[in-house]
């Protein structure tokens, strides 16, 4: 997964009712597979991955704070030569349904909901 967290691709959507292929912390590690070793690294790495993604949420967005779905993790095929696939985070917010992304890489087709 990503080695170097720096701020990553922010977007700030419109709701989103349905999350094909989306998974909440316990799924994205079961999915990682691998012993009891690999699995607490990968739920470490991925709790770092969706702590930095709040935060910048925090930070760039109108997000409030609260949640109504999320956070989950969904995979992008690597653009640094990891053979491991890199995950991107998404929430939605209870109060108007605003949903949040952060990515690792641009997401070119979401450009207008880029903050």
């Amino acid at each position: 997964m990503w080695e170097l967290l720096d701020q990553g691709f922010v977007y700030d959507m419109p709701p989103i009712d349905w999350w094909p292929a989306w998974s909440d912390l316990d799924q994205a590690v079961a999915q990682h597979g691998g012993d009891k070793e690999t699995q607490t690294r990968a739920r470490t790495e991925l709790e770092r991955i969706r702590d930095h993604a709040l935060r910048e949420f925090r930070d760039r967005t109108s997000w409030e704070g609260d949640i109504i779905k999320g956070p989950v993790f969904a995979g992008v095929p690597p653009g640094d030569g990891n053979p491991d696939a890199d995950v991107m985070v998404a929430i939605k917010q209870f109060n108007n349904g605003s949903v949040f992304v952060w990515s690792p890489y641009d997401l070119s087709w979401l450009a207008q909901y880029a903050v």
